[in-house]
């Protein structure tokens, strides 16, 4: 745990003002800079839509407060005397202690802002000194013509009223503040130049902001919008009678200079107010006594309409509950109904299948029958067929041991040697057996060789397991929707599958996680593409659902990539890397987990931007089409934004993706996509010449592949030298409902 940090160097900033005078403003800028108003505010509204920062607990103790005293915050009236010693005031404090060692107890620089304080502060200047807290006071001023016009256009008040409320607000907020650290600063100042507020509060309320202006800059620039200023005044003129206005213009004009505070002028306005107050006393007490009458009147009807809407909602809640059980028993009839309809349909169809049954076995019997009586001609057969095939090589025996034959071996050597000097293959024989002359001896014998063995050729498990034994280095995990094999060109397979042939070869283990289970292109059997890269010394990983996980109600591109990442979950200590495409965003859940730390701490995700799917859109003048789309554009960048590592095969695509308005921080890299095989280079010299008599377009049939530009250079060859030219497509046709390649070739060719 922190220590707990010393009384003395705690420091609590009260933004003060009137109501609609920009003290949300200047309390979210302050936010921004550091200071702690704690994670406990009430939210937007339609007319704060940037949000107040008030205090959710804090604000309702001061309503409370006022509605004990017979006041509210529209009231223009003075508080009762003696309201400092009130009940009310005392019961406060224990309540307010708890809620500011909840939120604030470990503060250094803190923050409260609730414009209900300005009305309330002798009490609040012990409370939080007794909290430990040092009240240091923002003093917000707007210009009182524009409050007015504010209030009226909000709660619809009159402008006597707002006058004599903002009157009570600034005047009773300046007066209990004078002996504490305190800086006054105007509305409009701040909208101007925030910046230069920010230094003269610092300043004045010998405060450093924890977070810099030059690092909280562009957040405040943005909150601090001009549009928050709703209503500006090019006059001072005022719809209230000339004493008030009076007032008003003598009190703004004592604070208008913000660094010094006319305390005097405002002490007179205050005198004169205090000599109104008592004049206008009895109306005071009878409005006051008026104002509680009609707020207990208005509670007892919102009471009482609560009451009514709890009591008309349980009748509906019954009605409703009555007419589902009778809907209920007649749905129940009616499954009942239809239960024994199929049944009855059920019955019938077995008597029919039983039917077909009985005789389908007679069929059977007699089909058994047939094939064995063939059977026995067949076994007939392959005994002749042995007795001929011995008899041949009985016949070869004697060829080989024959005078004839041993007498011609010179002269076929001879043959072979002339063919191989024509440049021939000469043909394939049986191997000879090797003769020997012993010394001394006129006979020639046959001598008895050891056959040739060829070399086994390896199992390609064992290749894998003998790779993956002497591996070394990092583990390297490869998740891929497309790879060569299962997918015949795809340009992120081919990439992909010569980086897992590049890195075994080099003594890495390597697995490739196929995300599309059993799904290859050609129609075969995908258990042949895990032995073809298994004798490559790389384990291919067909992923499959299971039985018992959960299927995502969401669109396929999400439940893949949430299937990716309960793999990866399973097998993450397998693994010290992994790589993913883009494309498709099936690292999205992987990443977001790591990203929340519940995962993959020791596992560094890569992501290689081969071609997003909103990049190939966008190169092929395709739109999105439905909301599927955008979620994979979501997933897609966001995979990417979240990456521990990028990587692309070219700066062009790193440059596309952030004018697109894709955010990332971890390292970028730019490496080009390995070939899978080594081509050959050829001289010009190497090219034998020859007439050219096919065109052919290699590539997918897409606009971006350069389609469109291929067909309107078929439209400029001659006519008669289109009979001449064979033109080949070879590529995938795209058939869509923006795009159909075949019928636009058609028109053209």
């Amino acid at each position: 745990m922190k220590p707990e940090p010393a009384a003395s160097n705690r420091r609590m900033i009260l933004v003060l003002g009137m109501h609609r005078s920009g003290t949300s403003a200047v309390a979210g800028a302050l936010s921004h800079l550091g200071v702690d108003f704690s994670e406990r505010l009430i939210g937007p509204a339609e007319d704060n839509p940037k949000g107040f920062f008030e205090h959710a607990d804090i604000w309702q103790q001061d309503q409370k407060i006022l509605e004990s005293l017979g006041s509210q915050w529209d009231d223009p009236l003075p508080l009762p005397d003696g309201w400092q010693d009130s009940e009310i005031v005392g019961e406060t404090y224990p309540q307010l202690h708890a809620v500011l060692q909840r939120d604030f107890g470990r503060s250094m620089l803190a923050g409260i802002k609730d414009p209900r304080m300005c009305r309330l502060m002798p009490p609040w200047r012990g409370w939080l000194t007794r909290e430990g807290f040092s009240p240091h006071i923002v003093l917000v001023i707007r210009r009182p013509v524009e409050v007015i016009a504010s209030l009226a256009k909000r709660d619809n008040l009159p402008a006597d009223q707002v006058a004599w409320i903002w009157l009570r607000h600034v005047l009773e907020a300046e007066a209990a503040t004078r002996e504490l650290p305190r800086v006054v600063v105007l509305y409009e100042h701040v909208l101007h130049d925030w910046r230069r507020e920010a230094a003269r509060m610092a300043t004045a309320l010998d405060v450093v902001w924890p977070c810099a202006t030059d690092v909280a800059g562009p957040t405040i620039d943005a909150f601090l919008e001009p549009t928050l200023r709703h209503y500006r005044s090019a006059s001072d003129t005022y719809p209230v009678f000339t004493r008030l206005q009076d007032w008003l213009e003598r009190a703004y004009a004592a604070l208008a200079d913000a660094d010094t505070v006319d305390v005097d002028a405002l002490d007179a306005v205050a005198v004169e107010m205090a000599q109104a107050d008592k004049l206008g006393a009895p109306g005071a007490a009878v409005l006051r006594a008026s104002r509680q009458r009609n707020a207990q009147v208005e509670g007892t009807l919102q009471w009482c309409e609560a009451r009514h809407v709890a009591e008309l909602a349980q009748t509906k809640q019954g009605n409703a509950l009555l007419e589902e059980n009778l809907a209920r028993h007649v749905a129940e009839l009616a499954q009942t109904k239809q239960g024994n309809a199929l049944l009855e349909e059920n019955l019938a169809r077995h008597i029919v299948e039983i039917a077909e049954l009985l005789e389908g076995n007679a069929w059977l019997r007699e089909t058994v029958e047939r094939h064995a009586a063939r059977l026995a001609e067949v076994a007939t057969e392959l005994a002749a067929v042995a007795a001929a095939r011995a008899q041949l090589a009985a016949d070869l025996a004697a060829v080989y041991a024959s005078r004839s034959w041993r007498i011609t071996r010179p002269l076929r050597g001879v043959i072979r040697l002339g063919r191989r000097l024509a440049g021939r293959s000469a043909p394939i024989a049986p191997p000879a057996p090797v003769i020997a002359v012993p010394a001394g001896s006129t006979a020639i014998e046959p001598v008895a060789v050891q056959p040739v063995v060829a070399a086994p050729v390896q199992d390609p498990a064992t290749i894998l397991a003998t790779a993956f034994a002497a591996a070394s280095g990092p583990r390297v995990l490869i998740v891929t929707p497309d790879i060569l094999g299962p997918i015949r060109n795809g340009g992120i397979g081919t990439a992909f599958a010569a980086l897992a042939k590049t890195l075994a070869q080099a003594g890495r283990a390597v697995t490739i996680l196929y995300t599309l289970g059993g799904h290859s292109e050609d129609g075969g059997d995908i258990e042949r593409w895990t032995r073809y890269y298994a004798a490559q010394g790389i384990r291919f990983v067909p992923i499959w659902l299971e039985r018992g996980e959960p299927v995502l109600d969401a669109p396929h591109h999400a439940w893949r990539a949430y299937r990716v990442y309960l793999w990866l979950q399973q097998h993450q200590a397998e693994y010290e890397l992994a790589y993913f495409p883009e494309w498709k965003g099936e690292a999205y859940y992987a990443l977001q987990s790591k990203r929340m730390g519940l995962d993959f701490a020791q596992l560094r995700m890569i992501v290689v931007t081969h071609s997003s799917t909103t990049w190939a859109d966008s190169g092929n003048y395709v739109v999105p089409q439905k909301f599927d789309d955008l979620l994979l554009e979501f997933l897609e960048r966001r995979s990417t934004e979240m990456a521990d590592a990028v990587i692309s095969p070219s700066q062009y695509m790193v440059d596309w993706m952030r004018h697109r308005g894709w955010r990332w921080s971890s390292p970028t890299h730019v490496i080009q996509n390995l070939m899978p095989d080594a081509q050959m280079e050829l001289s010009p010299a190497d090219v034998p010449a020859f007439n050219i008599t096919e065109w052919v377009f290699f590539g997918r049939l897409e606009r971006r592949k350069g389609l469109l530009i291929f067909l309107d250079s078929l439209r400029q060859i001659p006519v008669d030298m289109r009979a001449r030219i064979q033109v080949t497509f070879l590529g995938k046709a795209i058939v869509t409902p923006q795009f159909d390649s075949t019928a636009v070739i058609a028109a053209v060719w």
